[in-house]
């Protein structure tokens, strides 16, 4: 789910894409039955979840079918692909779907500590200082940064309940990883090396990429290499423009409930990120530690159906629910890993370079949508020199909403010449 503070930081795409005019496809179907089959791929010496649909049927064997990359948004992962790989798939695409590092199934590799000693008794004695709370009702709510700010009862019990967080950390060049694998270089070199993995190379390739995701899709588009070329990328609800470069668009004073500027609980959040994890964790938590149903109405539609709301809540949830004392600490680490990047290329730059590679480009958004405002994403599609695509009664999340409309736009972007 992307539900953050730093809505404006935080850069997203989601790309899907369908066949080519050569490509004879099945029409696309109501009720995809087609399967979207999940597998283990160590790449870069990370073993990451990754899902596929099968090779689309065809009349023509001697043809081979489109493939479309899709990269989810942030605190996403393949489950944001259920709906709509199928269906690209009944219409001759092939979709391949990656977990990026620090989400969804894939493995969360730890960074090198100085080892602590285990306290004994350190459940029970966190417990007396961390009591669980009751739940508060939404006027007892922190609001603005102290609902952030961790206490020393609180950072005393974390660091009893897993002493690691408190410990200092070697920088990843040490570790067996060379590079930070929660970093967005890493998540490209992982798409690169994904295609040659599954032999996809010498087909014509596309990228996909939801909020987050866009950043992920445009770096890997202006990625040089001999074997590897895509032939487009489609930026769905596209979080590309950093806080910095588009404040206009992400000038939320009361987000919520927060009383301060985004660009001073940003300073403020940053400067958290270089303290032990003990210490942020309650942040990270905070962001995503929620109720899901609200988290998924407040970024659809009105007009989505309750059983489309129950169906999100659980997927989205299920990767938190599989690794309880995990996830906060590689959410962490995606935040630190971009933060930290000197060379890192921001949003307008990563357009600029995508429009001079004079290939085809998509952009689409909800014209609802309440994460990445559609002004937004105006401004990415008036910066890369497209028209944007807007679907109508739609918010964030246009691959759960509007599976089979996004679904046959992006065929129509495939198939046109």
């Amino acid at each position: 789910m992307e539900r953050s503070l730093l809505i404006g930081v935080i850069l997203v795409i989601v790309c899907l894409v369908s066949p080519v005019s050569t490509y004879t496809p099945s029409a696309i179907s109501a009720n995809p039955s087609a399967t979207f089959r999940s597998s283990r791929l160590t790449i870069n010496k990370v073993r990451h979840h990754i899902r596929s649909t099968p090779e689309p049927p065809s009349d023509n064997e001697n043809n081979l079918a489109p493939v479309v990359i899709l990269l989810h948004g942030f605190t996403g992962s393949t489950e944001s692909f259920t709906s709509i790989a199928p269906l690209l798939q009944k219409a001759g695409v092939r979709c391949v779907a990656i977990d990026r590092v620090g989400f969804g199934r894939t493995e969360r590799p730890k960074p090198l500590t100085l080892p602590l000693p285990e306290i004994p008794g350190r459940f029970a004695i966190a417990n007396r200082i961390d009591p669980p709370q009751k739940k508060k009702s939404d006027d007892d709510k922190p609001s603005g940064l102290m609902g952030l700010v961790p206490t020393i009862p609180s950072v005393l019990s974390t660091t009893l309940r897993r002493p690691a967080t408190i410990s200092p950390r070697f920088p990843w060049r040490f570790s067996k990883y060379s590079a930070d694998p929660y970093s967005s270089d890493f998540s490209v070199s992982t798409v690169i090396e994904v295609v040659k993995s599954l032999n996809l190379q010498g087909r014509d390739l596309y990228l996909a990429g939801h909020s987050a995701g866009g950043p992920i899709a445009l770096r890997a588009f202006n990625e040089v290499d001999e074997a590897v070329e895509f032939k487009g990328v489609m930026l769905i609800a596209p979080a590309v423009l950093e806080l910095e470069e588009d404040s206009d668009a992400y000038n939320q004073t009361e987000e919520d409930g927060a009383s301060l500027p985004l660009s001073l609980r940003f300073l403020a959040f940053r400067t958290l990120l270089t303290l032990p994890d003990a210490f942020s964790i309650k942040v990270a938590r905070r962001l995503v530690e929620r109720d899901f149903r609200e988290a998924v109405l407040a970024q659809t539609h009105e007009s989505i159906s309750e059983a489309t709301v129950e169906e999100m809540v659980d997927k989205y949830s299920s990767p938190v629910r599989e690794f309880p004392d995990e996830w906060d600490t590689a959410l962490l680490n995606v935040y630190r890993a971009d933060f930290n990047a000197k060379d890192l290329v921001k949003g307008r730059k990563l357009l600029e370079s995508a429009k001079e590679r004079r290939k085809k480009i998509m952009v689409v958004t909800g014209d609802e949508d309440n994460v990445v405002p559609v002004r937004a994403s105006t401004r990415v599609a008036s910066l890369l020199g497209v028209e944007l695509d807007v679907i109508e009664k739609c918010g964030h999340l246009p691959m759960d909403e509007r599976p089979e409309e996004l679904a046959r736009m992006m065929i129509d972007f495939i198939n046109d010449k």
